[in-house]
C-alpha cells in the first residue's frame, strides 16, 4: 500500500509542484508545466527548431562548461560511427552512464520522438540530460519540502490535514479518502496539523 502511496504522492507534486520548484525557477524553463501531465514527455510531440535551440540554450546556463564538455566526452564513447551521434535506442544508456537513473518508461517517451535507428546529435541530447536531472532532483526530500512549505501559512513547518486532505484527494493523482486516512495515520496533532516534513521522511521511509 505503501509503496503505491508513495508512487501517487511523487506524481501529484510533479503535476501540481514542479513549476515552483526553485531549481525550475532558477533556470526560467521554456516548456510549460501542463506537459509534466503525461510524465513529461517533452520530446514525444514535434518541436520547432526554435523550441529545440530554447532548450538547449537553457541545459547550456544550468550546467558548467567542465560539466558539458565531460558529458560530451562520454557521449562520444557510444558515437560508433564518428558522426557525432548516437542512436535513439542508446538514450537510455547512456544516461545511465551520466549518472542518471531514469526508468524504461521514462526512456519511451523519449525514443517515440524518434525511429530507434535515427541518430541523435549532442545537442539534442544535452536538454534531454537536463530534463531527466532536474525531474531526478525534484523527487528529493528537499523537493518534496519546498513544494508544501508553500501551503505552510504560519511558517511553522506545520500544514493543516484539512488542507492536505484537499490537495491529495481532490488535484493531479487523487488519492481516496481511505488512503489518505492510511497516509496521514499518527501524524496529526491536536490541533489538527501534520509537521510536513517528518511526513514526507517517513512517506520516502517506506
Amino acid at each position: 500500500m505503501r509503496s503505491t502511496l508513495t508512487s501517487q504522492l511523487k506524481g501529484w507534486f510533479l503535476l501540481q509542484l514542479l513549476k515552483s520548484h526553485p531549481v525550475y525557477q532558477r533556470n526560467h524553463l521554456p516548456f510549460p508545466f501542463e506537459s509534466y501531465q503525461a510524465s513529461y514527455p517533452d520530446l514525444r510531440s514535434p518541436q520547432s527548431n526554435a523550441t529545440r535551440t530554447t532548450k538547449k540554450m537553457v541545459a547550456q546556463q544550468s550546467f558548467t562548461e567542465q560539466q558539458i564538455g565531460d558529458f560530451q566526452e562520454a557521449f562520444s564513447l557510444f558515437d560508433n560511427k564518428g558522426d557525432g551521434k548516437i542512436f535513439a535506442s542508446q538514450l537510455g544508456e547512456v544516461l545511465r552512464a551520466l549518472g542518471q537513473n531514469p526508468t524504461e518508461s521514462d526512456v519511451k517517451k523519449y525514443q517515440q520522438q524518434y525511429k530507434s535507428d535515427q541518430r541523435i546529435s549532442f545537442d539534442i541530447f544535452l536538454p534531454i540530460l537536463h530534463e531527466i536531472s532536474r525531474v531526478k532532483e525534484a523527487y528529493s526530500f528537499d523537493g518534496f519540502a519546498e513544494g508544501l512549505r508553500h501551503f505552510d501559512t504560519e511558517g511553522n513547518g506545520m500544514i493543516k490535514t484539512s488542507e492536505l486532505r484537499h490537495l491529495l484527494t481532490t488535484l493531479g493523482d487523487k488519492l481516496t479518502e481511505e488512503e489518505f486516512k492510511d497516509l496521514v495515520a499518527g501524524q496529526e496533532d491536536s490541533n489538527g496539523n501534520v509537521a510536513y516534513e517528518d511526513f514526507i521522511r517517513n512517506l520516502m521511509s517506506n
